[in-house]
């Protein structure tokens, strides 16, 4: 890669002040930005002669994000980050036809530090996410409205063995999931299985250790039930998103052993009989409901009006 070579003896000379962020001057060419804070976000990289000189741009320096937007490339170069040195990697808005360069052994991350992976509103062709498993350090993945069929077993067996807390699928709507991948995943923190057009979801589906689990994000589905067992283990639980699914009723064995936050607007709820356990809960403050929406019953009455 000449570029690089031709850049890294400007770069050395930058003081150590700078060490977090590439000067202006490197990255405005490239359609490149950084804030102080060590944040580079890149727009519209759409030839790969480009991004190889935003790679050299970008050695040497302790970032915190690298940001690709509305970006078009064939794929990122296998050595993306011996050069590339961030903590947050985020791809949106963006069209690759493969993740790294289609070759046996080829490792995107190898050696990487990247801890957050961020796959948002972008299409990667070939539909092959693997490469991800191999981020040794990976502690939170995000994958939002991700147009292509999803494997999730191939995604998320190769990151059993990692301590990632925090898994984010969103608008998925072709995950293939057979049921028990995310099982082994037993440090997660914050869960979201949310616009996967789930009917069911069952307490085998989680991690098999749900003892660190604080927020469960199960909104935009088309749930109508959980199990009585469901919630039982997850003792660290503090947030419940239910909202936008079909439930029509809850039932007062599922939540027994809940007492914090639950979000429920844009449910069918009927508001009868069958939730007077809920005003019980309610009013002895050992279960709380959020309502960043008003929560309307099936009659259009406000179920919290009712309840209270």
């Amino acid at each position: 890669m000449l570029l690089g070579v031709i850049l890294l003896p400007i770069l050395s000379v930058v003081s150590a002040a700078d060490v977090a962020c590439p000067r202006d001057e490197y990255l405005l060419p490239f359609g490149c930005r950084c804030r102080s804070e060590g944040r580079v976000q890149c727009s519209n990289v759409q030839d790969s002669k480009k991004f190889e000189m935003i790679m050299a741009a970008c050695q040497g320096y302790q970032l915190l994000e690298f940001t690709l937007v509305n970006a078009k490339l064939e794929w990122l170069p296998p050595t993306t980050f011996q050069f590339i040195d961030t903590l947050e990697f985020v791809l949106s808005n963006s069209v690759l036809e493969s993740l790294t360069e289609p070759i046996p052994g080829n490792r995107l991350f190898k050696g990487s530090g990247v801890e957050h992976f961020i796959l948002s509103n972008t299409d990667i062709r070939d539909g092959d996410l693997s490469q991800i498993g191999y981020l040794d350090d990976l502690k939170q993945l995000v994958i939002k409205n991700y147009p292509n069929a999803l494997f999730l077993a191939s995604l998320v067996g190769k990151i059993q063995q990692t301590q990632i807390q925090e898994l984010i699928l969103e608008n998925l709507p072709h995950l293939v999931w057979r049921g028990d991948e995310i099982a082994p995943l037993n440090h997660l923190r914050t869960l979201s299985l949310s616009g996967l057009n789930l009917k069911e979801i069952r307490r085998e589906d989680l991690p098999e250790n749900v003892g660190n689990l604080e927020n469960l994000w199960l909104k935009d589905n088309n749930l109508q039930w959980l199990p009585d067992d469901f919630l039982t283990d997850m003792k660290s639980l503090k947030m419940l998103d239910l909202s936008s699914n079909k439930f029509k009723t809850l039932y007062e064995e599922t939540f027994a052993s809940f007492s914090e936050f639950i979000v429920l607007h844009g449910n069918p709820l009927e508001c009868d009989s069958r939730l007077d356990w809920l005003r019980e809960r309610l009013r002895s403050n050992s279960l709380k409901i959020m309502t960043p929406q008003p929560i309307k019953c099936q009659d259009g009455s406000n179920l919290i009006d009712l309840l209270l």
